[in-house]
């Protein structure tokens, strides 16, 4: 099976997989040790009890971020191929949750040019505070000494517009600028899930 890495069309989908299946794991192995002790000792105060306990900490905590990731970020495979071709040789990066300034965006599609503009796309249109994923954005680049400029649109036509208008600025890439977006794409993953 092929590893899915963050930016990839189907990350959303293998991660809550990965998480659901962890979650599940860590709960029944706590409910194994303590059945063991409670059969063996016939009491639920008993030194079993505090491995089934110390499991719970971690297993929890996989299980809110299960149920953080959405099933509803994953991109349409035709669409992610057109618009990557669209805007080729810029790498296209899609199904992010990325946390800006306390609050969590659903990032469909996410481009970034040589230059560090930084253009996003979100499915949703209500209530969605641009200001604050785009100062948040900035603001964790600028600690890495970054000068990016970052833009959110609920919009899919002017963001594909504005994609293609940034990959025909960066039509000629070296290897060196590739590598440069891709490392601006790695320190925006930490803000993700």
């Amino acid at each position: 099976m092929k590893k899915i890495y963050k930016g990839q069309p189907g990350y959303m989908r293998s991660r809550k997989l990965k998480l659901g299946f962890a979650s599940l794991s860590g709960f029944l192995l706590m409910a194994i040790i303590f059945i063991i002790g409670y059969a063996i000792y016939q009491t639920p105060k008993n030194y079993f009890t505090i491995p089934a306990v110390i499991v719970v900490l971690p297993t929890a905590k996989v299980f809110v971020q299960y149920l953080m990731v959405s099933w509803k970020n994953n991109v349409v495979p035709e669409e992610f191929e057109a618009l990557s071709k669209k805007v080729n040789p810029l790498p296209l990066y899609c199904e992010l949750v990325i946390t800006a300034m306390e609050k969590s965006f659903e990032i469909l599609y996410l481009l970034i040019d040589k230059d560090e503009n930084i253009i996003a796309y979100t499915q949703k249109q209500e209530k969605v505070d641009t200001d604050k994923f785009e100062k948040g954005v900035t603001n964790f680049l600028n600690y890495y000494d970054y000068d990016a400029r970052v833009k959110l649109y609920t919009d899919l036509k002017q963001f594909e517009k504005k994609a293609v208008y940034l990959a025909g600025r960066n039509s000629e890439l070296s290897e060196e600028q590739l590598e440069h977006v891709q490392t601006v794409f790695e320190k925006i993953s930490i803000m993700s899930i």
